[in-house]
């Protein structure tokens, strides 16, 4: 991560290494990682993914809830991104603990 808030990624695009996916994550205040994708927490409490969509490089089906994220948590597969009413959004690997996605 970058002082200005972005980021840069390099590597197989297939996992992760996809600038142009990365450059969607501005303004980040933390970035965390399954083993083939990337979450990145922004300012304003919104979440991009990138990467892998086997890994939760994919969260469009569960983007319009991905707001007022306090934090995130990832295994291998999947991410768990808690709300700051308490409510937790998955997204990843059904069989890795995601659930919505």
């Amino acid at each position: 991560m970058k002082t200005d808030g972005t980021i840069v990624a390099w590597g197989h695009a297939n996992r992760g290494g996809n600038n142009s996916a990365a450059s969607k994550c501005t303004k980040v205040v933390k970035i965390y990682s399954t083993m083939c994708a990337f979450a990145c927490l922004k300012d304003d409490n919104t979440v991009v993914a990138f990467g892998n969509h086997e890994y939760g490089g994919d969260s469009s089906a569960v983007q319009a809830d991905l707001t007022n994220v306090t934090s995130i948590t990832a295994n291998e597969w999947a991410f768990a991104a808690l709300k700051t009413d308490g409510s937790v959004v998955t997204w990843g690997d059904r069989h890795s603990g995601a659930v919505s996605s």
